[in-house]
């Protein structure tokens, strides 16, 4: 059988964008894995931008309007399994 949407109960992964990465300005669509139906919270420079859950094959996506230039901490939680992920991305 296919086992591509099974995940340890651990796993959870921010995949899309690393911490440092420069991007352009406009709408920045994050994306990673996780337990199907975990809920997560993303947070640009401290406050809640985007609300998400997990699809039944383990996939989250969180579309962040980022139109100025500069650098943002981004911090994405996992509310479920209590882990966070948290990156800079520089805007140009």
């Amino acid at each position: 059988p296919d086992m591509s949407g099974v995940f340890d109960e651990s796993d959870f992964a921010l995949s899309s964008h690393k911490s440092g990465q420069t991007v352009k300005s406009g709408r920045v669509v994050l994306e990673g894995t996780a337990k199907a139906g975990d809920k997560l919270h993303t947070f640009v420079n401290g406050k809640l931008r985007m609300k998400s859950t997990a699809t039944a094959d383990g996939k989250w996506d969180a579309p962040l309007p980022l139109k100025s230039p500069g650098t943002r901490t981004i911090k994405v939680l996992n509310l479920t399994q209590k882990k966070s992920q948290v990156l800079k991305l520089i805007v140009k």
